[in-house]
């Protein structure tokens, strides 16, 4: 585990790099290193759902209630329906220009990043929809001194903060090299135990002895 605080000596402490230019670009290494890891690493606790969404009776354009924190939609399902399945725009349109018939939603395809979803068929009534999706989880500050990854993955998050400051420092390419090397060891391990706590547990995969 470490904090908000001790990462901020550590990165000025492992960068041997007290200038104050540097110094004042911690807050953004540290921020460039979270978006990192995790557009890198698929991780559970980045996911959310979302329920509500609705949808108007004939319409094939969704545009309410939709979260301001969706980065990536991971499912739409109608409530306490069937699940749809992820079409590319130019589907949707096809399909429903030619189709006669209105009936509960198969398909959908997202238009606009966290505002409106295309739906086909149109829905004779109006319904709603549940989601699910990625979020970024809120990153280190002075008010928010611990998060997941600080907590979980350390190592993962310091060497990520030394690859963005060796690229702000315009160190040599073999030192940049080398904290990458780390940083990308140490983020497929992280990957690895997120794979497991997903898919796996000992009643289906019984524990090796």
């Amino acid at each position: 585990m470490t904090t908000y605080a001790n990462l901020k000596t550590n990165i000025q402490a492992w960068a041997e790099n007290d200038d104050s230019d540097f110094t004042d670009q911690i807050d953004t290494i540290i921020d460039f290193a979270e978006k990192r890891i995790l557009k890198e690493a698929d991780l559970t606790i980045a996911r959310k759902e979302s329920s509500a969404t609705a949808a108007v009776a004939e319409s094939a354009t969704v545009t309410t209630s939709f979260p301001s924190d969706v980065v990536i939609l991971r499912w739409v399902q109608v409530t306490n329906g069937n699940f749809l399945i992820p079409k590319d725009e130019s589907f949707i349109k096809e399909f429903n220009t030619n189709s006669d018939e209105e009936t509960a939603p198969k398909f959908y395809s997202w238009l606009t990043a966290g505002t409106q979803l295309a739906v086909a068929p149109a829905p004779s009534v109006a319904i709603t929809l549940d989601i699910g999706y990625t979020y970024r989880i809120t990153g280190l500050s002075d008010s928010n001194t611990t998060n997941w990854i600080s907590i979980n993955a350390p190592d993962v998050l310091l060497y990520a903060c030394m690859v963005e400051a060796q690229a702000f420092m315009k160190e040599e390419q073999r030192e940049e090299q080398r904290w990458m090397t780390m940083y990308q060891q140490a983020r497929d391990t992280l990957k690895i135990e997120e794979e497991r706590r997903r898919r796996t547990d000992e009643y289906r995969t019984p524990e090796k002895r």
